[in-house]
């Protein structure tokens, strides 16, 4: 599970440097993400060109489409839109932002539901499981994609953390 949190913190800081809006559209998608962190990232530094960054941020997020939480990606995008240029072009802003608003996100339901059949199921193994990792993951994860990975908690026991990470 910390893997998959680390995964989501360096793509997010992958384009700390050529990403944002002024406009904070309120990006409910990777795409509109990508395209207010490029914004901001051109208002700030007129070198970054738009369409490159988007591209960029796109194809870097390819793998998360549809997997991080609409509110999530949107509070992300809103106080990247609010940083300053001097912040932004420190390339900290991104980072700080993602941290920020996992803090003022709770689990839904559904995230708190699959840590606690995920944490039953690592228990039925014998492993052990970091339940508040869990349920700070399930903050930025959308509900389909935990659901998705609900259906790995019934593999076998050498099976389930890998079909999770492969899944989320």
């Amino acid at each position: 599970m910390t893997k998959i949190i680390g995964i989501i913190v360096a793509v997010l800081a992958t384009f700390a440097c050529s990403s944002s809006d002024d406009s904070g559209s309120g990006a409910g998608s990777t795409g509109d993400f990508c395209a207010d962190l490029c914004r901001k990232d051109h208002a700030c530094d007129q070198s970054v060109d738009l369409q490159t960054c988007r591209k960029s941020c796109e194809t870097s997020f390819a793998s998360a489409e549809g997997k991080l939480r609409a509110d999530f990606l949107t509070g992300v995008s809103s106080c990247y839109a609010s940083s300053d240029c001097a912040t932004i072009l420190e390339e900290g802003a991104l980072g700080s932002c993602a941290s920020e608003t996992e803090a003022s996100l709770a689990p839904s339901m559904q995230g708190t539901s699959f840590c606690k059949k995920y944490s039953a199921a690592v228990d039925k193994c014998g492993g052990t499981f970091n339940k508040t990792s869990c349920l700070s993951f399930a903050k930025t994860t959308s509900d389909p994609a935990l659901l998705d990975a609900e259906a790995c908690l019934g593999k076998a026991c050498t099976s389930v953390d890998a079909c999770v990470d492969a899944t989320l």
